[in-house]
């Protein structure tokens, strides 16, 4: 989407938009302009080659770009490549990213390499979006402002005994804490956000309180020896703090030099607690299911590769489960969802009870649900923990004002004999599953190649269960295209498409 390299009207400032779907990159533009009226020029870009080329030119043409927002799944460069290339030209700039699935390696990668200010989910709330892009501009504005006030804070640390009345000024109007030590590591000047931030006290506060209020600090945080208050002072680069109460704290600290001489050492704290909240929130939403808060099928696949891996060089075994709930869909229908997502979360808590210690259950998608048995030290195991969980069924499940009766199906295959790596396990655990249903529901069976030879090779009878299930779930969606004579325009036909 090329742009003139005219000048741009209104603010010296634009927010770029990256999206390879035009129509939800205008709807986003709409949206942005909405919410921001003209504080900001909304500009652009289709791909993340034009999106690097687009910052580029609004760079040349003294234009500040605070924020970029990307989708992730494009084609050619993804949003977290173009993130974390745009972040390492313009480390200053934050970036969001827009996603409707889940990579786990990728939002990891995008937090730690491309400044990644926040994950949104699409389809995203507007509200939500102009809410978050207004946080992130005004977190820009108060780095910015940080900067230039840290930038006179070193201006003037040559002439430290000189200007502490100015310093003092400074301290007070930045939004960390700021603890100064002296030339033999002694406190001797310290500013409201850190009194705040720590819950000194007067007495503490005081000049003379000396190693009591380095104590007081140290007291707070849950492994005292990760804050280092020394002569020599702490990190160069931001650290993390866990404190007692719960809450993170960002640490970092800068020499004052005079003359080739270390005369001091000022540390700068800041309360990080929602930043790391919020990391912590996005890492989890990218591995659990939000309905039943069990690990989703990404988790799921990584620990099974993992438990393969182990067993493999262990000489050991592992095995599978798929477990349905059978006449699932009546529920929904006959119920409606609301009921059906509590019989879910219900189900989901039983099948957890049912596992040992080290066992792992995940929400595969609908009604169905995986289990990993790592480590088996007996055979028939596996079908002992099935039997338990057909058994944990028989009672009805209280769901505040009724009670409802729901069996479950159970398919099992096992490491190594029914397959040797993940993918070949799941499949055929789901093909013993389709057995167990086809031959009456509310049991089990156990993978075996010689009862399974019917059924032809993996990939067939996998594509067959997934078509009988979609008929019997209702999962089919048709699309009909009128076929048009166009040298009279009327309608000749039809074309059908089941999807």
């Amino acid at each position: 989407m090329n742009r003139p390299l005219a000048a741009l009207p209104g603010p010296a400032r634009a927010l770029v938009c990256v999206d390879d779907d035009l129509r939800m990159l205008q709807s986003l533009r709409e949206q942005l302009v909405r919410g921001l009226g003209d504080g900001c020029t909304i500009e652009l870009a289709s791909s993340g080659e034009e999106a690097l080329q687009l910052l580029a030119d609004l760079a040349a043409e003294g234009i500040e770009v605070p924020l970029l927002i990307s989708d992730h799944i494009m084609p050619g460069m993804r949003g977290t490549e173009l993130l974390t290339r745009a972040h390492r030209i313009y480390p200053q700039m934050l970036t969001i990213l827009l996603t409707g699935q889940a990579d786990v390696d990728a939002v990891a990668q995008a937090v730690n390499r491309a400044n990644l200010y926040r994950l949104l989910t699409k389809p995203w709330q507007e509200v939500d979006l102009i809410l978050t892009v207004k946080e992130a501009l005004r977190r820009v504005d108060q780095e910015q402002q940080l900067a230039l006030r840290t930038a006179a804070l070193a201006a003037a640390s040559d002439r430290l005994e000189q200007s502490l009345q100015l310093l003092q000024a400074t301290m007070e109007a930045t939004l960390d804490g700021l603890l100064v030590l002296g030339p033999k590591g002694e406190p001797v000047q310290l500013n409201r956000q850190l009194v705040e931030l720590w819950n000194i006290s007067e007495t503490l506060a005081l000049p003379q309180a000396g190693p009591a209020l380095l104590e007081h600090l140290r007291a707070q945080v849950r492994d005292p020896a990760s804050l280092q208050l020394e002569l020599h002072g702490g990190p160069d680069t931001p650290s993390v703090l866990e404190l007692i109460d719960g809450r993170a704290v960002d640490y970092v600290s800068r020499a004052h030099v005079l003359n080739g001489e270390r005369i001091g050492t000022v540390y700068s704290f800041r309360d990080v607690t929602a930043r790391e909240t919020s990391a912590r929130f996005i890492r989890h939403q990218a591995l659990h299911d939000t309905l039943s808060g069990l690990p989703n099928r990404l988790q799921f696949g990584v620990a099974l590769d993992r438990a393969v891996d182990e067993a493999r060089s262990a000489n050991g075994g592992l095995a599978v489960l798929f477990v349905d709930l059978d006449h699932f869909k009546r529920v929904n229908d006959t119920l409606g969802h609301d009921i059906g997502d509590k019989l879910l979360k219900a189900a989901a808590d039983r099948l957890t009870g049912c596992l040992r210690e080290g066992d792992l259950i995940a929400r595969w998608g609908g009604d169905e649900f995986t289990m990993l048995v790592p480590k088996l030290r007996k055979g028939d195991e596996t079908e002992t923990l099935a039997r338990r969980i057909l058994k944990a069924f028989e009672m009805p499940f209280p769901l505040g004002s009724m009670s409802l009766q729901i069996s479950a199906s159970v398919g099992v295959a096992s490491y190594p004999a029914d397959g040797e790596d993940g993918q070949a396990l799941l499949r055929r655990a789901d093909m013993a599953l389709y057995r167990a249903k086809e031959e009456g529901r509310n049991g089990f069976q156990c993978f075996r190649h010689s009862a399974f030879a019917d059924l032809g090779a993996d990939i067939a009878p996998a594509l067959e269960t997934d078509l009988r299930r979609a008929i019997e779930r209702s999962e089919w969606l048709s699309h009909h295209q009128p076929q048009v004579d166009t040298r009279t325009g009327s309608v000749t036909g039809v074309e059908a498409l089941a999807r």
